[in-house]
């Protein structure tokens, strides 16, 4: 009867070892010059701001792990080491 009784002890600490938990990345929030970005734990993106020149559109971005915001750009890390950017117009001034 012990035996039993140790037994099943030992599958259920086995069974709560098991770790089923999804990855996730650490939550993060980059301020640029007119826009805020931010990187959920799901890997996605997203931001808010005056979207000058686009660097607000991040929506269809996913598998994120890093998120930077400059001036009036995003930039951003994925897991398999590529980068993303946002910018829709190239805004250029003279400069002399």
């Amino acid at each position: 009867m012990n035996l039993k009784i140790f037994v099943g002890v030992i599958i259920i600490f086995c069974i709560v070892g098991v770790s089923t938990a999804s990855a996730s990345v650490a939550p993060e929030v980059s301020a640029g010059q007119y826009h805020t970005v931010g990187l959920k734990s799901d890997g996605t993106g997203v931001a808010i701001g005056a979207n000058i020149i686009g660097e607000c559109n991040v929506g269809g971005w996913s598998d994120i792990v890093q998120v930077s915001a400059g001036g009036v750009h995003t930039v951003g890390l994925k897991s398999d080491g590529t980068g993303v950017a946002t910018v829709e117009r190239i805004v250029t001034e003279n400069v002399m």
